[in-house]
């Protein structure tokens, strides 16, 4: 069985790697607040295995992952109130032009 540390060694090891060879690429800690502390402002986690993940980063300032459907990413970026209002083709249109960005993902969690 590997001890949490090895496994902290191993993923610390991948993260420099990705950051080596992709110098230019933005490195995101993806936060999942779902059971982690946050006494005096700080949160504590375990993190997860680095990687390349695709990302916009929406109307509240918050990155989202690509959905199944351009309905939804439209939303994420440009706001449910007015995607409401638009037809399913300007959706699809729209969709097409929102500024995807690779990012290096390091998600950080509770197990």
């Amino acid at each position: 069985m590997i001890k949490e540390f090895e496994q902290n060694k191993a993923y610390a090891e991948k993260l420099a790697t990705l950051m080596a060879n992709h110098p230019d690429m933005r490195v995101i800690a993806w936060i999942d607040t779902d059971g982690i502390n946050d006494d005096y402002s700080y949160l504590a986690g375990n993190i997860y295995e680095p990687h390349i993940e695709t990302l916009i980063i929406g109307k509240d300032d918050m990155y989202h992952e690509k959905e199944d459907s351009p309905y939804d990413d439209c939303c994420h970026y440009y706001g449910w109130k007015e995607v409401d209002n638009w037809s399913d083709e300007e959706i699809e249109e729209k969709a097409k032009a929102i500024p995807w960005e690779d990012v290096i993902a390091v998600r950080v969690g509770v197990n």
